[in-house]
């Protein structure tokens, strides 16, 4: 969100969104040049929803239940999720659920561990779970 606000010149703001205002944010974007859009971390009650946006297709809006607490390094995990999902040809659809999956799970894992929160997520332990899903 925070980025999608910065190339669209919105202001930020936590909760709130509407997803028409979601919709006109990721099209924007896709206007500026690239084929495909996900918006991470849209905050809707207890819940998190990506936004994904690719030229051709129906706008997604995928869903999933907050777990844990905010840390560092999600982003990271997600996209090189999405990044190696994309090199083996899956949509960006199905890229961004698996990546949500997988973010929650390493979030899951380090809240098990008690792992503080600055140290991020912990994704090593539970790498051998991501190569088994389709």
């Amino acid at each position: 969100m925070t980025e999608a606000c910065i190339l669209t010149g919105r202001e930020y703001r936590e909760e709130g969104w509407h997803r028409t205002e979601l919709l006109a944010m990721a099209e924007e974007i896709r206007e500026m040049g690239p084929s495909g859009v996900i918006i991470t971390g849209v905050k809707e009650g207890a819940y998190l929803t990506n936004v994904i946006a690719e030229r051709g297709k129906e706008t997604a809006f995928c869903r999933s239940m907050r777990v844990g607490r905010e840390r560092p390094g999600t982003g990271d995990v997600f996209s090189a999720i999405v990044a190696a999902e994309a090199v083996k040809g899956a949509s960006l659809t199905d890229a961004a659920k698996k990546a949500a999956r997988f973010v929650k799970r390493c979030i899951l894992k380090s809240e098990e561990l008690n792992v503080p929160v600055q140290n991020g997520v912990c994704f090593e332990e539970v790498l051998s779970e991501l190569i088994k899903w389709k």
